[in-house]
């Protein structure tokens, strides 16, 4: 995802009234490209942009350190699945990491 407060809110004026956008990630911010940088400076930085709130219906994904707090609090709230990232981890384009690929295992 591309972030820029005032572009965001715009572009979800264009979208539909029933349509809303829950944000979990980002590649490029303020033009540039920040998939080299770890998940926890990314996700820091998507908290500073969507702190104060760009339109309605936007918002940021929560994240925990107890992944079946986060699973019952999203299904509850609608949601279908979480992703599991390490936080150390840079955004590595077309590579999913599977079982026994994370640093260390």
């Amino acid at each position: 995802m591309r972030a820029d407060r005032g572009e965001v809110g715009r572009e979800i004026d264009e979208l539909a009234s029933y349509t809303s956008v829950v944000v979990f990630e980002v590649w490029h911010l303020d033009g540039r490209d920040v998939m080299p940088e770890t998940f926890r400076h990314r996700r820091t930085s998507l908290e500073s942009v969507l702190a104060e709130p760009v339109h309605p219906r936007v918002g940021l994904i929560p994240v925990s350190e107890e992944p079946h707090c986060l699973w019952d609090f999203w299904t509850q709230w609608g949601g279908e699945g979480t992703v599991l990232k390490d936080r150390a981890a840079t955004y590595q384009p077309g590579q999913c990491p599977g079982p026994g690929s994370a640093p260390g295992a």
